[in-house]
């Protein structure tokens, strides 16, 4: 079955749509009078795919989805060179294609800063796998090189993802049970990682982003390129004033459990990363579509350990 396949529909409408996400974790304040812009992702997205782009949510508390307007998308600007606003936390961007109110499609792109708990900012922008047929990794890095662009970048990752509406949990939570499991190479759907970003790296994809402090908690570039030279497919860029991206062949892989593929290469990658990782902020602190505690015990931490030593 192909990844394309795997995609949910009820009554005529696409509930979860395969996808390729570009998830990005800032280290930066963005309640502070110096703040970088950050809004090198936004920017970036809608140079491809403003005119795709039909439903928004702007507000935390917007119960539904509201059509998509030209003011809607200077809403999120607006708000950035705002310091009072700012100050405020809360500020939030869903912008998504789909031809209902609760439909999700591809592309779509999340913008969350929040100043519950420590601040933190989250950012994800999905592209349909019908899109990434025709740009592959080209279109991804060229992306990921206007989005990066004064981005004060902690880390992040590409890989295979899923859009999807949370209003159907119920419906999907099956089908992500059983295929999260089988395909270690796909991300989480959920959005549940942004909080646990703030106490490091949280997954390890197709394509890793380090900022520079990452970077040199490693022991810098050169000994961070020793460390990882021998993991077969892997290319290491430099990114971010001093950050980096390691990349895993030219496309993302799904890996397949029932088949003896775990993805050994991510595996061995996230060895040397590990350091960068709080296991117990992961594994207590972020939930994963179809796999509730209560449902499951301990499935979620094993998921969430599966490029990961414990």
């Amino acid at each position: 079955m192909k990844f394309s396949e795997y995609t949910l529909q009820k009554d005529g409408m696409v509930i979860c749509e395969p996808c390729v996400c570009v998830t990005l974790f800032p280290d930066t304040d963005l309640g502070v009078q110096d703040t970088p812009e950050m809004l090198g992702p936004y920017h970036a997205f809608l140079e491809i795919f403003q005119d795709e782009q039909n439903y928004c949510v702007l507000d935390g508390d917007q119960a539904r989805a509201q059509a998509i307007t030209a003011d809607h998308l200077q809403n999120l600007p607006r708000e950035i060179q705002d310091l009072k606003r700012r100050k405020q936390g809360g500020i939030v961007a869903f912008l998504r294609h789909g031809s209902t109110r609760q439909e999700r499609r591809a592309p779509t792109l999340e913008f969350y800063y929040s100043k519950v708990g420590r601040p933190h900012t989250y950012v994800r922008a999905c592209f349909s796998l019908s899109w990434f047929d025709q740009h592959g990794l080209k279109g991804i890095e060229l992306y990921l090189k206007k989005s990066l662009n004064g981005f004060a970048l902690q880390a992040g990752y590409v890989g295979l993802c899923f859009v999807y509406n949370e209003n159907f949990d119920r419906e999907v939570a099956p089908y992500y049970s059983q295929w999260l499991q089988r395909h270690p190479g796909i991300m989480c759907p959920g959005a549940s990682q942004k909080a646990v970003s703030i106490h490091g790296m949280t997954d390890i994809g197709w394509i890793t982003l380090l900022g520079k402090s990452m970077v040199e908690k490693l022991g810098g570039m050169m000994s961070f390129n020793a460390a990882v030279s021998h993991i077969p497919g892997v290319t290491i860029k430099e990114i971010a004033d001093g950050g980096a991206s390691i990349r895993i062949d030219d496309e993302p892989h799904l890996g397949d459990t029932q088949k003896g593929d775990t993805l050994e290469a991510y595996r061995a990658l996230g060895k040397v990363l590990n350091p960068l990782r709080n296991r117990n902020a992961v594994t207590t602190g972020m939930s994963v579509p179809g796999m509730l505690e209560r449902d499951h015990p301990g499935l979620r931490a094993k998921w969430l350990d599966r490029f990961f030593p414990e």
